[in-house]
């Protein structure tokens, strides 16, 4: 039947259809990126006077442009309401005029219009045919003709039929017409219109319309073939959406006249269609003998759009009544369907650290990225919020990216979202929140406190409810410090500090907060922190973060001057550089440390002692020191005699004076020499202070600890504690008083709370001892002192390296032990210690200490100046009588890791990609605190435990963007390997990745041809038969797994291309490919296949594997290059096939991975 009424519609046209290519208009001004450009063209002809004749007017679109929709438009010197010049019909069409049937497949390229005549003859009347064109056509993918029939009318009366578009497609145009195997002088399309499956016009703001209704009125008898047919043109757009915008009016109310209506698309959307629609009056008839004189593109005034125009606003259409009177109460609707080719985007947010201590930097980064590919970059700006509350609103860079740093986060859990706004052809987006606590380095004051309270740089601090500080409080230049509905009951005085927040809180002096680098909140109107009572004067200079001073009552002046930008408002950047202009990555701060000594004879008598005092270098701190007992004259190759000793060490003053409990940050190492039982002249005493520069020990107490004796021959030992929450950097010993011959101090070492020292490889070690020996009494009771330097440790941890030998073995001999500290870590200080022996005894005698101090691994001191060294080492010395016998010399190391913790957070550009479609993995690798500079290294990303690629890190972040993940879910980890100065980190979690199609999967018997389009990506899964060939075009993806295929498989330009355990009864031709092509895989879990034909692989760029597959014929694999799924085998993989015809491989780059494959025919080139 359908070719029947095919040919009906050839014998409609009495006069032959006329294909008039149309005039192209001027080249037009570049527009956005791939923002479709609307084109009209349109062709005329004569329609014959003759009432039983017509003619058909065929236009095609400009070259590059492709066929959306179509109208019609009856016009001339005979177009007026007497004439009865019609537009009987407009339709898709063949060039001939015939209408396409939607079983061809057919892409339509013409649109026709019929025009004919009902009144008198007449000359100059003419029809035109328009079609809607559109170019950048991709967008609206595969476009398509859908068909439906209805039988009649074949009396008078009025038949209507509906045409459906696929599911996943629109409608972007329509049209109606009519057939018979008679005349059709006395029928004519009055509604052509978008419309819901029963027929009904659609609303106006109706999205995405799927069906399209003709309606086709009779006025008498007609042949019993008639049929009324509903064309519908389909797409399945990317991320188009169709609008129909609906005018409505009453008909023509008179004999012979007429009304036109025009539908106009909104400013920001394109028209793609249109279409006219003449209800059925309230008795539910038609005027017999109304018409339709035109349904067309136009511009506002319904003035008919002009051939090689582009851009038409508005759709129009013209209904006329009969001679025998108006329309009555039918309502005539013209329908402009309207299209939004705006992309949609997706925008992810990444943080460098989500629970950061109050004060810290915090630094968000909002990527936009736009659903499909090569449509540009958005640009636009992205408004960062705190659930309601905006922060920030930051342009978008060239790569897409918004970078929003601030430190005034204030303490508790925010809600943080970024918004894209939109920009020229690119939809808003938002992200999900992201969690964000700000939190404190220890728990908040809430009860009474009675000391002063003082803040060190990098600690961030609070007092809350409840927490009385009777005492000043002082924040030191770094420190942060957040009081809310707490009390203090002294001044507050604030120097540099990162952040300073005061709220709802009383202050019984005055208040003085300066130079501050980061938000200053003292009572808001914007944040909720409420207004404080302070007692005194309050003093806000020089701060340069932001300052708000509010709400607040002071009994002293208030001075606020020289500070810089005004607060946390959205408008008002929280941070002065400016967050739009890239930063310089920081180097990653690398700590040094410094050996600086200072030398001083001895003077050569027992009751005589000499103390050298070091100081460090400017620009470093003093961590820890060490002696050594030597010749003045470093050349001279005759040991020092045997009595030199090194007597004590310790932190001093620049007197020499010694150090006491509480001392803060100390400046001077001294160490102290004298003689035993013989003298000389020409000996010395050294004094080692070992110096840090670039660590985070710029906070530092000694404390120090002591006892009586020993008071005979024998030896006491003492332990100094460092305060909880620090560890030991460092330490010394001496004993009282230092001109006793026989007394010295022997051990110096870390221990643990009982004085026994510290095994190899303990960790954060708290104590420090000190060891005294005597060989005689004395008159003054002597004192033995232990000194212990104490840091806090932030990021830092020490470890104890220990070694262990026998002490001197021969009487005046002596012994060196040496520790050194592994790659990797730092020396910041050393001891020594002399155990009993099992036999030995206890240490006494003329035992003693010659040196201890950093060294190199061999033993000798490092030189005033070093740098970075590695070991420290230890001489004892034995008394003239005898060795020391089985007791043991213990050599102590203090090895720091300074290497900065780091946080990797990931952010996917989708979580649901489709497969073969690119998706962005970005790792951001920033430092736990801040201005440690910028991690550099690399980051691994996985999924699961299958390694995908390893990228480096640049400027804190590492981006790996794939096409080549696989059909489901992937959990994707990212993890940062360390480098110079940071530690390796791992994300918290997983992010899961699920990869789909964009359709069903075909899952049981399919009969026709497959043919995957641009832009789609389709599946044949367990159980699906595909019985004929399958097609993937450019830009297309295909994953094939436990399927089976019957017929040939030719893949072009596909974006991805999988097969897996399945088979194939005809020949494989897989090119130019520019995603992975996965043909079986002995890295991914892609088992092989059974190919019953030959197999072509050539010139795929982005990676091949054909691996585990039968195949009856030759395997040609050419020109193929880009990496395998295995990143450490980058090259075409070809393995364990069986192959029964040849294996012809060449112009693989850079050569293929060809193994265990077994060859039934002549291999060559490079798998010879």
């Amino acid at each position: 039947m359908a070719v029947a009424l095919s040919a009906l519609v050839v014998a409609v046209a009495a006069v032959a259809p006329t294909v008039i290519a149309p005039v192209v208009a001027a080249a037009a001004e570049p527009q956005e990126p791939q923002e479709p450009v609307i084109r009209v063209a349109s062709a005329e002809l004569t329609v014959p006077a003759t009432p039983s004749a017509s003619a058909t007017a065929v236009t095609s679109c400009p070259a590059g442009s492709r066929l959306l929709s179509g109208g019609a438009l009856a016009s001339g010197t005979d177009a007026t309401a007497a004439s009865g010049l019609r537009a009987k019909a407009t339709f898709p069409s063949h060039a001939n005029g015939t209408r396409i049937e939607d079983s061809t497949g057919e892409i339509p390229e013409y649109w026709a219009a019929v025009g004919d005549v009902t009144g008198p003859p007449g000359d100059g009347g003419k029809v035109s045919s328009f079609a809607v064109c559109v170019e950048e056509a991709r967008l609206l993918g595969q476009l398509s003709v859908v068909a439906r029939l209805a039988v009649g009318p074949t009396q008078a009366g009025a038949v209507q039929v509906t045409a459906p578009c696929p599911g996943g497609t629109v409608a972007v145009g329509g049209g109606g017409l009519m057939a018979s195997g008679g005349s059709l002088a006395g029928m004519t399309t009055v509604s052509s219109f978008p419309s819901d499956a029963q027929g009904n016009p659609l609303p106006d703001g109706a999205a995405d319309p799927r069906y399209w209704t003709a309606v086709v009125v009779g006025s008498g008898a007609a042949p019993t073939t008639t049929r009324t047919i509903a064309s519908v043109m389909c797409a399945k757009p990317a991320d188009m959406d169709v609008r129909v915008v609906r005018k409505d009016g009453l008909g023509p109310q008179a004999g012979n006249g007429q009304v036109t209506y025009t539908a106009s698309c909104p400013a920001d959307l394109a028209l793609l269609g249109g279409g006219q629609h003449l209800s059925r009056g309230a008795g539910g008839a038609y005027a017999p003998d109304a018409y339709l004189r035109g349904s067309y593109p136009s511009d506002q005034a319904g003035v008919p759009a002009g051939n090689g125009s582009t851009g038409p606003s508005s759709w129009s259409s013209t209904i006329v009544a009969g001679a025998s009177g108006g329309t009555g109460d039918q309502v005539a609707s013209t329908f402009a369907l309207c299209g939004d080719f705006d992309h949609d985007t997706t925008t992810s947010l990444a943080t460098n650290i989500t629970s950061p201590l109050f004060g810290r930097p915090v630094e968000l980064t909002a990527s936009v990225l736009p659903a499909l590919r090569d449509v540009g970059t958005p640009t636009g700006t992205v408004t960062f919020s705190d659930a309601t509350r905006p922060l920030a609103t930051v342009p978008l860079n060239a790569e897409g990216k918004a970078v929003f740093r601030t430190p005034s986060l204030q303490p508790g859990t925010h809600s943080i979202t970024a918004s894209y706004g939109g920009g020229p052809t690119f939809h808003p987006s938002s992200t999900a929140p992201t969690t964000i606590t700000v939190s404190f380095s220890e728990p908040c004051l809430t009860t009474v406190h009675k000391s002063t309270m003082t803040v060190r740089p990098e600690q961030a601090l609070c007092i809350g409810p409840g927490g009385l500080q009777k005492g000043p409080v002082n924040v030191e230049p770094g420190g942060a410090l957040a009081v809310t509905s707490g009390e203090i009951a002294g001044t507050v005085s604030s120097s540099g500090a990162s952040a300073f927040t005061l709220c709802q809180s009383t202050v019984g002096g005055p208040v003085t907060v300066q130079g501050s680098t980061g938000l200053v909140l003292i009572g808001s109107d914007d944040l909720p922190c409420a207004g404080n009572t302070i007692k005194g004067s309050l003093t806000v200079t020089g701060n340069t973060g932001g300052v708000q001073v509010i709400g607040n009552t002071t009994n002293g002046p208030l001075t606020v001057e020289g500070n810089s930008d005004p607060g946390p408002g959205p408008t008002d950047p929280q941070d002065p550089q400016d967050p739009q202009e890239p930063q310089e990555p920081r180097d990653p701060r690398e700590p040094v440390i410094h050996v600086a000594t200072t030398d001083l004879p001895v003077p050569p008598a027992s009751s005589a002692f000499a103390t050298a005092v070091t100081a460090c270098p400017e620009g470093s701190v003093l961590v820890s020191g060490g002696l050594w007992g030597s010749k003045v004259d470093a050349t001279d190759p005759v040991p020092p005699i045997n009595g030199l000793r090194a007597k004590g060490s310790f932190p001093s003053d620049a007197s020499g004076t010694m150090s006491s409990t509480g001392t803060q940050n100390p400046q001077f190492w001294a160490a102290v020499g004298n003689f035993g039982g013989q003298a000389e002249e020409g000996d010395k005493i050294t004094s080692f202070a070992v110096c840090a520069q670039g660590t985070q020990l710029d906070h530092r107490v000694v404390s120090v600890a002591s006892a009586p004796g020993p008071l005979r021959a024998g030896n006491v030992l003492v332990t100094a504690a460092c305060p909880e929450g620090t560890v030991v950097v460092g330490g010394g010993s001496h004993t009282l008083p230092p001109e006793a011959a026989t007394l010295k101090a022997v051990g110096s070492f870390p221990s643990d709370a009982q004085g026994n020292p510290l095994p190899n490889g303990a960790l954060n070690p708290r104590y420090w001892t000190g060891m005294g020996v005597a060989n005689g009494r004395f008159d003054v009771p002597p004192q033995t002192f232990a000194y212990a330097v104490c840091a806090e440790p932030g990021e830092m941890d020490v470890q104890v390296v220990r070694t262990e030998r026998l002490g001197p073995q021969e009487g005046s001999s002596y012994a060196i032990t040496t520790a050194t500290c592994p790659t990797g870590r730092t020396l910041i200080g050393g001891g020594v210690h002399l155990l009993q022996g099992p036999t030995s005894g206890p240490v006494t005698g003329g035992t003693h200490l010659r040196g201890s101090y950093p060294s190199d691994a061999l033993g000798d001191p490092a030189v005033n100046g070093a740098t970075n060294p590695a070991s420290w080492s230890a001489v004892i010395a034995a008394g003239g009588s005898s060795g020391t016998g089985d007791a043991p010399a213990l050599g102590f190391a203090l090895c720091a890791d300074f290497d900065h913790e780091s946080a990797t957070s990931l952010a996917a550009s989708t979580p649901s990609p489709l497969f073969g479609r690119a998706v962005e993995l970005t790792a951001s690798v920033q430092p736990v605190v801040p201005d440690a500079g910028s991690p550099t290294g690399a980051v691994s990303f996985s999924d699961g435990e299958t390694l995908l690629a390893v990228v480096p890190v640049t400027a804190g972040q590492a981006v790996l963007r794939t096409t080549s993940l696989q059909p489901g879910a992937h959990q994707i980890t990212a993890r940062y390997s360390g480098g110079p100065t940071f530690k390796p980190s791992t994300t918290t979690a997983p992010t899961t990745i699920t990869v789909g199609f964009s359709q069903p999967c075909i899952t049981a018997v399919h009969k026709a041809a497959v043919t995957v389009t641009a832009d789609q990506s389709l599946c044949i899964g367990p159980g699906g038969q595909q019985k004929g060939p399958v097609t993937v075009n450019p830009g297309g993806a295909l994953a094939v797994t436990g399927g089976e295929i019957a017929g040939a498989l030719s893949v072009n330009q596909a974006a991805a291309f999988t097969l897996c355990q399945s088979s194939v009864s005809g020949s494989v031709t897989v090119q130019s490919g520019t995603g992975l092509v996965l043909i079986g895989s002995d890295y991914l879990p892609c088992a092989g296949n059974a190919i019953n034909g030959t197999v072509t692989v050539s010139a795929n760029t982005g990676g091949l594997s054909v691996s585990g597959t039968t195949i009856s014929g030759p395997l040609t694999v050419r020109d193929n290059s880009g990496d395998g799924p295995d990143p450490g085998d980058p090259v075409p993989a070809i393995t364990a096939n069986r192959i029964g015809g040849g294996l012809s491989c060449t112009g693989n780059i850079p050569t293929v991975r060809e193994q265990g494959n077994t060859v039934n025919g002549v291999r060559s080139g490079q798998c010879r």
